[in-house]
């Protein structure tokens, strides 16, 4: 895989973006290595689908258009912008498509790994996403997740339908499928606090305070006590099996 110049910058910023996005792309990486061919993945609610820069597989996304205000303020779904973006920019987006998981029409079977990041927490309908997501995959195929963590993070975005707690979490999960681990993921310091605040357009001294500031997270949120941490927490993570 050639990678783009905009992917060579992207990987090595990684450290210094975003803790939950460093993560991911691990979890990724290692699951995409345990095949022995090119694997498909799914990335459902992608966005730009940033989780997914650098890992070697054959990436499809998908994603609803923004339909509310809140969406468009939020950034959420697919934007006319997005195709162009993807053309010049990434090198491993095999295709696009605007699909809505709780009705799905891709292909049962067609995906090695499918992934949603910070997205079930807007789904109403979840437990027919979760059942889709299974149709979806390969007989042996992975999914991996990410939501917000219910157990410590009170709901207070507008668009957000609930945040689960563990249990809720592994409850439905485990309702679909036979391997099921859901852990709790990246402090909620000081640090990650000022390393989620945009500073597009804002001034040098800011650039850096948030690049210092989501290094310092990352190195936080590597200690193996996270894991098991309800409370001071932002984020549960899921990797499951058939």
């Amino acid at each position: 895989m050639m990678l783009k110049l905009y992917e060579i910058k992207f990987i090595i910023a990684r450290p210094f973006i975003s803790a939950l996005n460093f993560k991911i792309n691990s979890i990724l990486k290692k699951t995409v290595n345990s095949y022995n061919y090119i694997p498909k993945v799914l990335d459902v609610g992608a966005r730009k689908s940033p989780t997914t820069i650098g890992i070697d597989a054959e990436v499809s996304l998908s994603d609803l258009v923004d339909r509310s205000e809140v969406q468009k303020k939020l950034n959420l779904g697919f934007q006319n912008s997005f195709e162009e973006f993807f053309k010049k920019n990434r090198s491993n987006i095999s295709a696009t498509f605007v699909d809505d998981m709780v009705k799905t029409n891709l292909k049962e079977n067609s995906y090695d790994i499918i992934m949603s990041i910070e997205v079930l927490e807007h789904v109403l309908e979840d437990e027919k996403f979760i059942i889709n997501v299974k149709k979806l995959l390969k007989k042996d195929g992975c999914f991996v997740m990410s939501t917000p963590n219910g157990d410590f993070k009170k709901n207070t975005n507008p668009d957000h339908v609930r945040h689960y707690t563990k249990k809720q979490l592994e409850s439905l999960l485990q309702k679909h499928f036979n391997n099921v681990d859901v852990y709790y993921a990246i402090k909620d310091s000081k640090w990650r606090k000022i390393g989620i605040k945009s500073v597009l357009g804002k001034s040098v001294f800011l650039y850096l305070k948030f690049f210092i500031a989501n290094f310092i997270n990352l190195i936080e949120s590597s200690s193996k006590n996270v894991k098991t941490s309800s409370h001071g927490t932002a984020h549960l993570i899921a990797e499951v099996s058939n």
